[in-house]
């Protein structure tokens, strides 16, 4: 069998608007062994030009997407302001994938927190006008979308008893972790509604000496405890929205946020560690395997050019106990395109997607979401890549898979 095993150590945290559902759902197993720190800006010189560039592009009056040389998705300087570019464009209702580009190049670009190369930014949009506006000074992306509840995410899931947030400590103040499994929490006058919570118990005002020495940047975060039998059912939780919510002595509702799950996804999920992803071939058919650990479920799409248009088989693919799905095709698919369909929750948009999505552990670039070729043993993309390996080729590669709106199907080659 031609799989590769995956390259010890971490490899780089993945967009935290995405790591309950994305970096969840083809992320590399033990992915984010430490969360980001948030981004410094570098001092670069002003730009000549500053593109928005994503999957969004083609429906703004460019010929394609992830285009960074498309006047047509240009922002402006703001006047009066040393740093700032705005436009507003019409965007259809969807979700998109985004960042921004400098200069016509992928040379200088900025994703998720204003990092150089970072991972894409998720657009949910309504339907109609949205408005752009890129700082400069710090590097960030931001619109005018109203963030889902949940999508900003204050509190962190490390293990499957603890979660550390800043919490507020006012005298009489409880703790609880709302979910919701096919999303819909809200918080309206003083309760969240739509969900089930369990209690949390406020151990220290600070992690404890393990967790903060793993975690160093949230060493004073407050350490709040799961029951062993609530602690039990962490996997059954992750599938669904999360909500952390303080509750004051009165019973309302006094502070809520959404979570980050990539720690606890790490603790729980360790003998994932030694699987080998991507793709193999066992004779001549070929295998994939899949880290999704907080995925409904996982479909294999194979589609005749690399165009896509409607598939030519769907195939399920089986979960395990370490959360890697896995699939062996068939013979004839030699000469075939693939995608993955990832059924999962996405905190970005509040509800549970069906998300098409390119293997992210497939070599050659795909700055056009073009098909991923299955190729046989010894061949160019036989094994697997890191996502880390991927943005020296390509910075859109570099994101963590997205929900997608229309990728291209990747060459299934037996060479």
């Amino acid at each position: 069998m031609s799989h590769k095993s995956l390259p010890a150590g971490p490899p780089p945290a993945l967009n935290r608007k995405l790591a309950a559902a994305l970096a969840a759902a083809c992320a590399t197993p033990l992915a984010l062994g430490g969360l980001a720190l948030p981004a410094s800006a570098d001092h670069t010189a002003v730009p000549q030009a500053v593109a928005l560039v994503g999957s969004l592009q083609s429906e703004i009056g460019c010929p394609g997407d992830w285009q960074p040389d498309c006047a047509a998705s240009r922002l402006q300087p703001v006047e009066g302001s040393a740093s700032l570019y705005r436009a507003t464009f019409d965007i259809p209702a969807g979700t998109y994938g985004m960042k921004v580009a400098l200069n016509n190049s992928w040379d200088e670009n900025y994703g998720a927190g204003g990092a150089a190369g970072g991972g894409d930014l998720v657009l949910s949009a309504p339907g109609g006008p949205v408005t752009f506006t890129y700082d400069h000074a710090s590097h960030t992306l931001t619109d005018n979308v109203p963030d889902a509840l949940g999508a900003e995410a204050g509190a962190h899931w490390l293990s499957a008893d603890t979660i550390a947030w800043q919490a507020p400590a006012a005298e009489g103040t409880t703790y609880r972790l709302y979910s919701a499994p096919d999303g819909g929490l809200a918080v309206a006058d003083g309760q969240v509604t739509g969900g089930s919570y369990v209690p949390l118990e406020k151990t220290n005002q600070t992690l404890d000496a393990g967790l903060a020495a793993k975690y160093p940047h949230l060493s004073g975060f407050a350490s709040l405890r799961l029951a062993e039998g609530d602690a039990a059912r962490a996997k059954e939780l992750l599938k669904g929205q999360l909500l952390v919510a303080a509750v004051g002595a009165d019973g309302q509702v006094t502070a809520a946020t959404g979570v980050q799950v990539p720690g606890v996804l790490d603790a729980l999920y360790q003998d994932a560690a030694g699987r080998e992803l991507g793709l193999g071939w066992k004779g001549n058919r070929p295998e994939l395997s899949l880290w999704a650990p907080t995925a409904r479920s996982v479909t294999v799409h194979t589609y005749a050019s690399g165009s896509g248009g409607d598939p030519v088989s769907s195939r399920p693919m089986e979960p395990s106990r370490d959360g890697v799905w896995s699939m062996t095709g068939e013979k004839d698919w030699k000469g075939a395109y693939y995608l993955y369909e990832v059924e999962v929750f996405v905190p970005e948009t509040g509800k549970v997607e069906r998300n098409l999505v390119t293997d992210p552990l497939q070599r050659g670039p795909v700055r056009q979401l073009r098909a991923q070729p299955l190729r046989g043993p010894g061949g160019q993309g036989a094994g697997p890549r890191g996502l880390e390996e991927a943005a020296e080729t390509d910075p859109h590669q570099a994101r963590g898979p997205l929900p997608l709106r229309t990728p291209r199907p990747r060459f299934l080659h037996h060479g």
